[in-house]
C-alpha cells in the first residue's frame, strides 16, 4: 500500500513555479523579501567569473554585440515584416508543440521583449553573412 503511494507520488509531475504571479524585474519571492534581476545577474557574473560558463556567456554577449555594430556601421536594417514573420513561425511551432510560447518564455525567464531583441540580434549575423 505504502509503496503504490509513492509510486503514484513519484508519477505526478513536479509542479513549476507559478512566475506569473512575479512583478517585472523579480526572479523570486519569498515571506516580506525579493531577488531582483539586477541582483541576480550581478551574482551570476561574479559566480562564473573566470569559469567556462561564464566565459562562454561572455563571449556572446561580445559577439551580439559586434554584429550590431557591425551592421549599423554598414548600415543594415532589418524589415518589421521579417521580423513579424519570424516570431508568426516561432508562435506557430510552440503551438504545434502543444506550448504557449509567453508560458514558455516566462518559465525561462525571459520576458517578451528581450526575448525578441534575442531574435532580432540574428538577423544581421545572417545579413553580414551573405555580404
Amino acid at each position: 500500500m505504502i509503496s503504490a503511494l509513492l509510486l503514484t507520488t513519484l508519477a505526478l509531475p513536479a509542479q513549476q513555479p507559478d512566475v506569473a504571479q512575479l512583478p517585472e524585474g523579480v526572479v523570486a519571492t519569498w515571506d516580506g523579501g525579493k531577488i531582483e534581476t539586477v541582483q541576480f545577474e550581478r551574482f551570476l557574473g561574479r559566480t562564473n567569473k573566470n569559469k567556462e560558463l561564464g566565459m562562454e556567456a561572455l563571449r556572446h554577449v561580445v559577439q551580439i554585440q559586434l554584429v550590431e555594430l557591425e551592421a549599423e556601421r554598414r548600415g543594415l536594417k532589418v524589415p518589421p515584416d521579417l521580423i513579424q514573420n519570424r516570431f508568426d513561425k516561432v508562435e506557430k511551432a510552440a503551438e504545434a508543440a502543444c506550448y504557449v510560447l509567453s508560458a514558455l518564455l516566462r518559465h525561462c525567464i525571459f520576458d517578451n521583449q528581450s526575448f525578441r531583441k534575442f531574435v532580432v540580434a540574428s538577423f544581421p549575423l545572417c545579413m553580414l553573412a551573405r555580404l
